[in-house]
């Protein structure tokens, strides 16, 4: 690779498709696209048989190309790159680590609004078009013959505010036919206009940081030692529920944007995004949102303000981890364990492990919380990999909630009948309930029963492949291993002891 802007002359550009392809394509660049041409731009470019026009992205240039006969490209959709040098970096890495193509790991670090330029969230309001003395006529006039339509136009004149035309038609207690009807004679008009969003919605009044306990301040010192290196230090947070382990997160983003840089954080579950940033909002003034759940052109917007540095903070779920942060401090990852941080579609990557060779290649440290931390996590902090720090006990010596392990063998062989729930159980829920309170259960599992046991030794069917326990689907007779997807009849007998089923 030669530049990362394209020179007059015979240049080519390197381009990785955004189609399920391993390899990238050599293109001409025209002339009066030589000097706007860079790396991290899209195109448009002729493929296959047909010249189908399809989007790519220019991940570098060339002096020479791979083939005799080269096509040209059509057309640069971009007027900067919205891809760095630095993510560029790390999208070849998801690319050859996850083994997809590098166009379909680009298209997956923009959000589609950055893609497709939507610019704000589109409302649409009515507004009166006819002057106030006017529109009072017309109250006065429809009061006896289209009573509907005078309390539309009387809500208009007396609004402070804005209305949608589901709000209006709520407000005047009738459906949207008789604005519509007003919108006809051209009394009324729909206005749709574009909503800019900004980093904080709504006034949040900010909270102090809270005093930390002893194992918290020891947490915290290893934590600042961390920051203050300059250098790639994974910590991996051990904390039981409710030790603070969100507090440290807190009082470490501080000392990050105190330093000029920014921080990401990355929750689990969308569903815990609007809290979480509600929580940051109380410390910063400046927080970004990556989710699903804003608009196009919202989620364009908070992706701009991360990219010009505006935001202190970036919150968001899995796919915040490619926020394209200008001067990056900190990451960290909350309930780092949680099976949510694995993409699914292609490229399929955890984000865990992307937001990991992330603080690597920015030499920042990174924080990974869990009350149960995951397997390889805790393997690396045991083996000293990982800097393990350790919160035992809850914020304020609460005490955790009692938990009772019951063994259904013993409430099988002692009672009569079918009885999925224990004694103990059944006694709590009508306790509960007698004393007015209500009860939640919660039953998470798959199949009619989520393992075969024998009640007389307590053999437990168990994949021979896979060493996890064979589900049992009553629709089709059949145990299935939703790891690897075996499938047998169910046993007869026990094969342990041999005991009928």
């Amino acid at each position: 690779m030669s530049t990362i802007r394209a020179e007059t002359g015979n240049t080519y550009a390197l381009v990785a498709l955004a189609l399920p392809l391993r390899r990238q394509f050599h293109y001409s660049v025209p002339p009066h696209l030589a000097g706007q041409l860079q790396v991290g731009m899209r195109v448009l470019v002729p493929f296959g048989p047909s010249n189908r026009l399809e989007l790519g992205y220019c991940v570098g240039f060339a002096d020479k190309a791979d083939v005799p006969r080269v096509k040209a490209i059509a057309e640069v959709v971009d007027e900067a790159p919205l891809i760095n040098t630095q993510m560029l970096k790390l999208a070849r890495w998801v690319s050859d680590y996850y083994l997809s193509s590098l166009g379909e790991t680009l298209q997956a670090l923009l959000p589609g609004g950055v893609r497709r330029g939507t610019v704000g969230r589109w409302l649409v309001h009515v507004k009166l078009r006819v002057p106030r003395p006017e529109a009072e006529k017309l109250i006065a006039a429809y009061d006896r013959r289209r009573p509907k339509q005078a309390d539309v136009l009387r809500i208009l004149l007396d609004a402070s505010d804005e209305l949608t035309p589901t709000e209006l038609a709520q407000a005047a207690g009738s459906s949207s036919a008789p604005i519509e009807t007003l919108q006809r004679a051209g009394t009324v008009e729909f206005v749709r206009e574009v909503r800019l969003s900004t980093l904080s919605t709504r006034p949040v009044p900010r909270v102090t940081p809270h005093v930390l306990n002893a194992e918290q301040a020891e947490a915290f010192t290893h934590i600042k030692q961390a920051l203050d290196s300059g250098a790639y230090r994974p910590l991996l947070l051990f904390g039981v529920t409710s030790s603070g382990k969100t507090e440290l997160y807190l009082q470490a983003i501080k000392q990050v944007v105190q330093r000029g840089k920014q921080a990401i954080v990355l929750v689990p579950e969308i569903s815990l995004t609007p809290q979480t940033i509600h929580r940051f909002e109380e410390r910063f003034e400046k927080v970004a949102a990556l989710h699903s759940k804003l608009s196009p052109g919202e989620r364009n917007q908070q992706w701009q303000a991360a990219r010009r540095g505006e935001a202190e903070v970036i919150v968001g779920a899995r796919s915040a981890v490619f926020a394209p942060v200008k001067n990056l401090g900190l990451i960290v990852i909350d309930e780092e364990h949680a099976h949510t941080f694995k993409q699914d579609t292609s490229p399929r990557y955890q984000a865990r492990e992307v937001a990991l060779k992330r603080a690597r290649e920015a030499r920042v440290p990174i924080i990974l919380g869990s009350a149960t931390p995951a397997l390889e996590s805790f393997r690396e902090a045991i083996a000293g990999s990982y800097q393990l720090l350790t919160l035992t006990q809850r914020v304020e010596s609460r005490p955790l909630p009692p938990v009772d392990i019951i063994d259904m063998r013993e409430e099988v062989s002692s009672r009569r009948g079918f009885h999925p729930l224990s004694r103990r159980l059944e006694y709590l829920v009508r306790q509960a309930v007698a004393r007015g309170e209500q009860v939640m259960l919660l039953l998470n599992r798959r199949g009619f029963s989520t393992y075969i046991h024998c009640r007389r030794c307590g053999y437990v069917l168990k994949c021979a492949r896979c060493d996890i326990t064979m589900t049992f689907h009553r629709q089709t007779q059949s145990t299935l291993c939703h790891y690897c997807r075996r499938r047998l009849a169910p046993p007869t007998s026990c094969p342990e002891c041999g005991a009928d089923t």
